[in-house]
């Protein structure tokens, strides 16, 4: 039987015990017992001072001390590049690495560690079920260790990767552990709580429950103000703009837009300065002020151009359409409307809002029965890509439409196509609003 080699505190302890000498003994009048419990454990690496006194005291040579702390600092760069290299998304120079603390007979980092960061090179090699596999592990395994900020990072993760696929009640549920586990923590990262927050905000908006989602996003720009970059900042404005728009608070929702542009346009941040401007161009249309909103699309439409976006290319092309129908500018909407289409990919939810703005395009120009096929298109898209919001606005336009009498059409169809839309809905909703938070601390 292979005898497991020993950890730098494993050969400590075992120094100690076979002189018969108790840990406080060991430590003598210049160090703690306590110190020597976590270097015996490998919780604490010692310094050089403290290997010095060791030596001394155990009567060995330092080298066979030092040479073990050389392993351990070298495994902790090892990891600490790697992680680097994954923040910088480059998973193929950080697998060698990972390789090596995997391949390790001594381990000074801890599996829990590892596997969170071969979770996330797995994510970035698109082996998604492979990365959502070990986040789950990671994060069961931090709750039985305590590691609550490694369980949250896992979580947050996992989260992301759901939304992502637009899993959402998964996602909520992931975020909210999240935040429970960093509730744990004595000492949580700032940005952990704030990006754990927003999370949460987007996926209560997706599950379209507002208010909670509303609250969420404050929250976490709380967090921001105090402990948070000027990027997240900007971030969190363009959220809380959003969800202004959404509870008919125009003049706030044109606040937060405005304050998100100035802050990026401070950093340079070029591409999400673009996209702060779009969205004050749609906050101007849905306040009724669609010239305005026109003017500022000529020039979104060149730099999303210029930076090779496509689909938020199509979406402006989209968004200025429906500029120029509010403005009756029919001829220059159907050129806008195409060029949406064009860009679009087929199975997208560019493609669905592109056929949702033809549709108000083609009931504009008084054609009716082709508006309504086109809008029950763009919903059934919304519904296959999970937008369930915007699935139940395009069917409220398909029955104003039977109501006005623009469409002879089965409005008992219509009505039963939007109460099973709503019901999805609300059950969404009710997950968010049956869900316990965890009990507040002041750090969280």
């Amino acid at each position: 039987m292979t005898k497991t080699p020993m950890t730098l505190g494993g050969k400590i302890r075992a120094l100690r015990l076979a002189k018969g000498m108790t840990q406080g003994e060991l430590a003598g009048r210049e160090i703690t017992p306590g110190l020597i419990s976590q270097i015996e454990s490998d919780r604490v690496a010692p310094s050089e001072r403290v290997v010095n006194l060791l030596t001394k005291a155990l009567d060995v040579n330092p080298s066979e001390l030092l040479s073990e702390i050389e392993l351990r600092h070298r495994q902790t760069q090892l990891l600490r590049d790697a992680r680097d290299l994954l923040d910088r998304s480059a998973p193929h120079a950080a697998k060698p690495l990972l390789d090596l603390l995997a391949q390790a007979s001594i381990s000074y980092v801890t599996k829990t560690e590892l596997d969170l960061e071969i979770a996330r090179l797995y994510e970035q090699l698109g082996m998604f079920p492979e990365a959502e596999t070990l986040y789950e592990r990671v994060s069961a395994r931090a709750l039985v260790h305590h590691e609550w900020m490694i369980g949250a990072s896992s979580l947050n993760r996992q989260g992301e990767l759901h939304l992502a696929n637009g899993r959402y009640i998964l996602a909520y549920h992931c975020f909210l552990q999240a935040l429970w586990y960093l509730d744990q923590s004595t000492q949580p990262i700032p940005q952990a709580v704030f990006t754990t927050r927003k999370n949460l905000s987007i996926t209560a908006y997706r599950l379209g429950n507002t208010d909670q989602s509303f609250d969420f996003a404050r929250s976490a720009f709380s967090d921001v103000k105090t402990s948070g970059s000027r990027v997240d900042c900007a971030e969190l404005c363009h959220l809380l703009s959003v969800l202004s728009m959404e509870n008919k608070s125009g003049e706030e929702a044109l606040a937060y837009a405005r304050e998100a542009i100035s802050i990026y346009s401070s950093l340079g941040q070029t591409y999400a300065l673009t996209d702060a401007y779009m969205n004050l161009a749609i906050i101007q249309r849905e306040r009724g002020y669609s010239q305005e909103a026109v003017s500022l699309l000529p020039q979104l439409i060149t730099d999303y151009h210029k930076q090779g976006r496509m689909d938020a290319l199509s979406n402006a092309w989209s968004e200025r359409a429906q500029c120029e129908i509010s403005i009756a500018q029919y001829e220059d909407a159907a050129r806008s409307v195409e060029r949406a289409l064009a860009l679009s990919k087929e199975e997208s939810p560019e493609r669905a809002e592109a056929l949702r703005v033809q549709g108000l395009l083609l009931r504009a120009t008084a054609q009716y029965d082709v508006a309504f096929l086109t809008l029950k298109n763009a919903a059934a898209r919304f519904e296959a890509l999970q937008l369930l919001n915007s699935a139940v606005a395009t069917l409220e336009v398909m029955k104003d439409m039977i109501l006005r009498q623009e469409k002879a059409d089965d409005l008992f169809v219509v009505d039963e196509l939007i109460a099973r839309f709503s019901l999805i809905l609300k059950q969404r909703l009710r997950v968010t609003e049956m869900t316990v938070l965890p009990p507040e601390k002041k750090h969280v």
